[in-house]
């Protein structure tokens, strides 16, 4: 009889730690959300985030404040996130160079595994090779071929080490044997003032940065970063298409927040960003911004972090060299 007592009592223990979380997870959100955004504002993460912050926010009576964190390449943002409180209040849109990438290349102060609590992937987008639409180069073979030709090679304007547009820039040095120098910015708004004046001669950026400057036809396309023929310009060959079929890499944003964060409040925001990717709006504006909206399990987007990084590990290490 004493040893059932036992039981029903560790029983009873375990039921009362689990009411507060149960209980929180009721209620929350009863406060608004602060979502960390790694990138300044302007650019395709920056846009995105917000796109999906509006959409949540009507749904869960609750304000969701972005707050940009730019610099370090990320780092200075997944810092705010490790020293939040594990409630739900704190939430980061990541990017895939902040999990797969930057830990390739330098030590970084966190795991891009496990000191985090992933929630959904919720979009792709593509990268695209561009230059100053005054540049003589008309195709990627062109650009290499005249970076060749120049002594001090060619200027590469990039979002900082470990970015996805740091990683294609890699990625297509080493497939062309380009001659180029990278040229670090914090922000695309910078990085797109010096490339339009010729003081960067090729970038890989993103489709809505470079979307006000198409439609003035002041860059030129050169390539698309993805795996087959982007709808939104049919008429640009892949990287692979191109000639480069190594010079390709998977541009993602992803929601993660805190570490021992509830598994009720993982699962709430979960459900609730999920349903805002489903939205009809969100996914036009999503897409008018470049932008493929997907999602998935908190256990699938961890998952995809150590494949990616494992994937890229061999070409992050060369790259240290």
């Amino acid at each position: 009889m004493a040893m059932w007592r036992g039981a029903i009592a560790s029983i009873g223990i375990c039921l009362a730690l689990l009411q507060p979380n149960a209980a929180q997870a009721q209620s929350y959100p009863s406060r608004p959300i602060t979502m960390l955004v790694s990138l300044p504002a302007g650019g395709v993460a920056d846009t995105t985030a917000r796109l999906f912050a509006r959409a949540v926010s009507a749904t869960i009576g609750q304000q969701i404040v972005v707050e940009n964190k730019p610099g370090a390449s990320g780092i200075i943002a997944m810092r705010g996130l490790m020293q939040a409180q594990p409630d739900g209040y704190t939430i980061m849109f990541s990017t895939s160079g902040t999990h797969t990438i930057l830990p390739g290349l330098q030590s970084v102060p966190y795991d891009p595994f496990y000191d985090f609590e992933p929630v959904t992937m919720l979009a792709k987008s593509p990268m695209i090779l561009a230059v100053p639409a005054a540049s003589p180069v008309k195709s990627p073979s062109d650009l290499v071929a005249y970076s060749k030709s120049k002594p001090d090679g060619l200027n590469f304007g990039t979002l900082g080490r470990g970015s996805t547009p740091d990683l294609l820039g890699r990625l297509f040095q080493q497939a062309s044997k380009a001659n180029m120098t990278f040229v670090p910015y914090k922000g695309s708004s910078d990085l797109m003032v010096d490339f339009i004046t010729g003081r960067v001669d090729f970038v890989f950026s993103s489709f809505i940065t470079l979307r006000p400057f198409l439609d003035d036809r002041k860059v030129r396309v050169l390539a698309v970063d993805i795996e087959k023929r982007w709808e939104g310009l049919p008429d640009v060959p892949t990287t692979a298409e191109a000639g480069y079929p190594d010079a390709v890499s998977n541009t993602w944003f992803a929601l993660v927040t805190t570490k021992n964060t509830p598994r009720t409040i993982v699962d709430k925001l979960h459900t609730e960003f999920v349903k805002a990717a489903r939205e009809p709006e969100v996914i036009r504006q999503a897409q008018r911004d470049g932008n493929q909206v997907v999602t998935s399990t908190p256990e699938e987007l961890r998952a995809l972090m150590i494949r990616e990084a494992r994937q890229f590990e061999p070409i992050l290490k060369a790259m240290q060299r």
